[in-house]
């Protein structure tokens, strides 16, 4: 059986193609989500934060707490116990 090289190697090219573009929309529809309930997409670490007030490349998150509090995860931002 005699092996086409430029079939084969288009063939190659294609299911690439498709791979890039499956992985490419994934992480839009990833992001997209996470802004459409709100959330601030970290682009650092690849994921959907919930305690970010922004995102930026400078600062990384802007945390939604003031000084004086911490962030817990279920009940918001909490006064530091000293």
């Amino acid at each position: 059986m005699k092996i086409n090289k430029k079939k084969t190697i288009r063939w190659i090219l294609i299911i690439g193609l498709i791979v890039y573009i499956a992985r490419c929309t994934d992480r839009f529809l990833a992001i997209d989500s996470c802004l459409d309930f709100g959330n601030v997409w970290d682009y650092e670490q690849n994921i959907c934060r919930e305690d970010c007030l922004r995102w930026t490349k400078e600062e990384g998150c802007v945390s939604l707490c003031k000084d004086d509090e911490i962030w817990d995860d279920e009940k918001g931002c909490l006064k530091k116990s000293e």
